[in-house]
């Protein structure tokens, strides 16, 4: 019966390959998500150890934040946005859960993150969240918040109805044109609460700006962002 296993154990990886997101070279052994080479150059940041950061910097002067950080450095046309990309549109789960965990590691360790009390993630309109299967800041954030035995939230920040373009807008037009479209429930449940707002990329901040904006309506006694990936 063993032998028998074996055998299907392995034509199931001949027809069904564990490709790297990255590199898109099969990956051995089977059943992990990317590949030793790729693994070994993820451009992880500095941001969990140092406060004043590139993330941490797309809010100054704009609004209060308690900390930020980004995970990994991203660049487009790079081997970090073929990952993410895998994790939005693939159905690629697995990588937010690994990479949340990661980032649930580095914030257990940082002066600024491991008070954090709860994890909200940056919601999709229902919509989108149907098409896609799941909403990625979800599955990264879910990831942290086992790691740090904490809380995650999805019913407090709610994206009400789909923005706008923001092809053509200035900064202050971006923030105005997201901002409306978030709402808030359950606000008891953050009050006077270290809030971790995630998402998957931060690029100009004006999603996450509107977001912040709109959660210290509960009145929670911090808010901190993460992201899986910013710019570099």
């Amino acid at each position: 019966m063993n032998a028998i296993i074996d055998i299907l154990s392995e034509l199931k990886n001949v027809i069904f390959p564990n490709v790297c997101p990255a590199c898109h070279n099969n990956v051995m052994p089977q059943g992990r998500l990317v590949c030793t080479p790729c693994l070994c150059e993820l451009p992880f940041t500095d941001h969990f150890d140092h406060h004043d950061n590139k993330v941490a910097s797309h809010f100054y002067g704009r609004v209060k934040i308690y900390s930020a950080a980004g995970l990994l450095y991203f660049r487009e046309n790079s081997f970090v946005q073929d990952i993410v990309h895998s994790f939005k549109y693939n159905h690629n789960k697995e990588i937010g859960i690994v990479l949340g965990k990661m980032a649930g590691e580095k914030m257990l360790m940082s002066s600024g993150f491991r008070q954090a009390e709860v994890i909200i993630p940056v919601p999709l309109h229902p919509k989108k969240e149907y098409v896609r299967g799941y909403n990625q800041s979800f599955v990264f954030g879910e990831a942290i918040a086992k790691t740090m035995k904490i809380e995650v939230l999805n019913d407090v920040l709610v994206k009400g109805k789909s923005n706008e373009s923001q092809t053509g807008k200035n900064r202050i037009e971006r923030v105005k044109n997201v901002l409306e479209t978030y709402d808030l429930k359950n606000k008891d449940k953050i009050k006077n609460k270290h809030v971790v707002l995630v998402d998957d990329v931060i690029t100009t901040g004006a999603t996450l700006e509107a977001c912040i904006m709109t959660l210290y309506e509960a009145l929670p006694s911090k808010i901190s962002v993460v992201t899986l990936a910013c710019a570099q």
